[in-house]
């Protein structure tokens, strides 16, 4: 079981807090707490020259389908509904992509401010600034594990947006043994308008080893019939 809470702390928003129990339970687990505030601040609209600048940055090509087979490669394994990059540049510390929602998932989205497929595409943006050329850093897997602001300033008008991360290089989680990084987020729709910000999210590394080490302990969970005489 699920709970969400959220009290008023002032006319501009609030709290909330996310909790859970199992049946059998009778204490809650409080997962996450986080601060909501209503931005009377209209969505920005983005240049066709900025976003061309950051083409030229990110030089390196790779359509949708490779991407995910490289992030397949290195420990992530997406279903359909969450391969949503369909085209995507980047250099190190710096990615930019178009992407595209399935007509099937866009009319589930359209019940959602912003649904968590699209939001995942934002992490996998940003796991696409870490060098694919740097073995130690492709074989290890990075989950998010907290974000400073989130700012919605938008809704999609359709499946098409485009995505821009990038990590903060001179940020201390950057550089503690490239096991943590810290980066930024954003989506735009065609119009360039800004629709979601996701600022200063933290991604931590599961190390290869303790990857494969967990997957290798599978193989113990499932009983194996034997014959004995």
């Amino acid at each position: 079981t699920v709970q969400v809470g959220f009290s008023v702390s002032d006319q501009n928003g609030g709290e909330f807090h996310i909790f859970s129990r199992r049946d059998e339970e009778r204490h809650w687990t409080l997962h996450t707490t986080g601060q909501i505030r209503f931005d009377s601040e209209e969505a920005n609209d983005s240049s066709d020259r900025a976003w061309e600048t950051i083409r030229e940055r990110c030089r390196n090509e790779l359509s949708g389908n490779d991407f995910y087979s490289l992030l397949s490669d290195a420990g992530y394994n997406y279903g359909p509904s969450f391969r949503s990059i369909h085209t995507l540049w980047r250099r190190d510390t710096e990615a930019v992509a178009e992407l595209q929602i399935s007509d099937d998932l866009a009319v589930e989205a359209a019940t959602y401010r912003f649904h968590p497929a699209v939001l995942d595409c934002c992490v996998q943006l940003l796991a696409a600034t870490i060098s694919l050329n740097d073995e130690s850093s492709a074989n290890n897997v990075y989950v998010p594990v907290a974000i400073d602001e989130v700012r919605v300033k938008g809704r999609p008008s359709s499946g098409r947006m485009w995505g821009h991360a990038s990590l903060r290089v001179d940020d201390e989680r950057t550089h503690e043994g490239n096991n943590n990084l810290k980066g930024d987020v954003s989506l735009r729709d065609e119009f360039g308008r800004v629709l979601i910000e996701l600022a200063g999210v933290d991604l931590q590394c599961l190390e290869e080893r303790s990857a494969r080490s967990s997957a290798g302990r599978v193989a113990d969970w499932i009983y194996e019939p034997m014959w004995e005489e």
